[in-house]
């Protein structure tokens, strides 16, 4: 079969007489008599190499992406170039995709020192070389059935969305343009060496990951700022959250007396964080506790104006007593600092309890 000639990484085409196979990754070294020929066949494969101007265009064609490449000859450059490039699109396609979906606030639940770095750990060493070693495996195989280059890169990343966004499905949609240009650096660099490629890949992935990892250490420090100005602790904050956590694990499989037992432990450790109050109210409402339920909500409200999900649980407080009055009060304080996405569902709720209002509703 005819394979045109790859632009190579810069130390690949050093030597201008040397050539490497990109079907089976041979390197050749041609005489100025093979040179001035229009192919040249690899012994190992017999793959036909196209040389010349031919080559050249046809390169031109094909990979176009490479025209986004770095200029420098620097692997250390080509990592730091293609980082910014996925740290750039993946905050455009965050802010194209939460507006509909909610935040991702996975790493909200890493607190304390100990879950920080253990997740530090896993985010920076152990998941860059595994989720490298994947792709690499995907692309290699297609590269067995000679799948063509845009086939590689489509299937192998969209594998990685998929077990990316195993726990939140959003989240595999974000992280989509770093899979693709990973893809499309291990293109890049495996002519040069599969040892070559793999490296780097790891490193861009590492260093990916370091910037929110860095995020994660500023909010735990900010923590501990704002624990001592509270009068609080930050262990006794970290112990408050694995209780938070405990207590909606029992809220969701209906164990409503054990989730209030838990989240009023979290307030006792921690009454600083509205969100176990929240929580707490949520849990005493779900269980017919209303009055108690509306205390909890208010103190959220006490600790944090702007919680909208304090003010959504007082709404449904007074759906549920037929306090349209309140219910209104109520609704419009949540839409002020609610999300976009939860904006419809409580702009028709304010619509209904108008008309409930009114009268004019059944």
């Amino acid at each position: 079969m005819d394979t045109p000639f790859p632009a190579l990484p810069p130390d690949a085409d050093a030597q201008e007489a040397q050539i490497v196979c990109p079907n089976c990754g041979t390197e050749w070294e041609l005489t100025p008599e093979e040179l001035a020929q229009s192919a040249f066949t690899c012994a190992d494969c017999e793959t036909e190499i196209l040389l010349g101007a031919e080559s050249t265009e046809s390169v031109d064609a094909e990979s176009w992406w490479r025209h986004f490449l770095p200029r420098s000859e620097s692997k250390w450059v080509f990592v730091v170039v293609m980082v910014a490039y996925a740290r750039f699109l993946q905050h455009v396609v965050d802010d194209l995709v939460t507006p509909f979906t909610g935040d991702d606030l996975y790493l909200l639940n890493y607190v304390g020192w100990g879950r920080v770095l253990g997740h530090i750990g896993r985010s920076v060493v152990l998941t860059p070389i595994w989720e490298t070693l994947l792709l690499v495996t995907i692309i290699e195989l297609l590269r067995l059935v000679d799948a063509p280059d845009f086939l590689q890169v489509i299937l192998s990343s969209a594998v990685l969305c998929v077990v990316d966004g195993f726990y939140w499905w959003p989240h595999g949609v974000i992280v989509a343009p770093f899979f693709i240009l990973s893809a499309l650096s291990y293109l890049y660099w495996r002519p040069l060496s599969l040892r070559t490629a793999v490296g780097l890949l790891m490193i861009i992935h590492a260093a990916s990951n370091s910037i929110p990892s860095a995020w994660l250490i500023c909010k735990q420090m900010d923590r501990d700022i704002v624990s001592r100005q509270q009068t609080g602790y930050s262990s006794s904050w970290s112990q408050a959250d694995e209780l938070y956590r405990k207590s909606m694990e029992d809220f969701q499989n209906g164990s409503y007396t054990a989730a209030i037992d838990q989240a009023r432990s979290a307030t006792l450790h921690y009454p600083y964080d509205p969100r176990y109050f929240v929580q707490l109210g949520t849990a005493l409402r779900k269980n017919g506790q209303l009055s108690m339920a509306e205390l909890g909500f208010h103190k959220a409200i006490d600790l944090d104006e702007t919680n909208w999900e304090a003010w959504i649980g007082l709404a449904a407080i007074f759906t549920d007593e037929k306090r349209y009055p309140q219910l209104l009060d109520a609704l419009h304080r949540a839409s002020i600092s609610a999300p976009p996405y939860a904006l419809p569902a409580i702009q028709r709720s304010i619509s209904l309890a108008s008309r409930k209002l009114s009268g004019t509703a059944p």
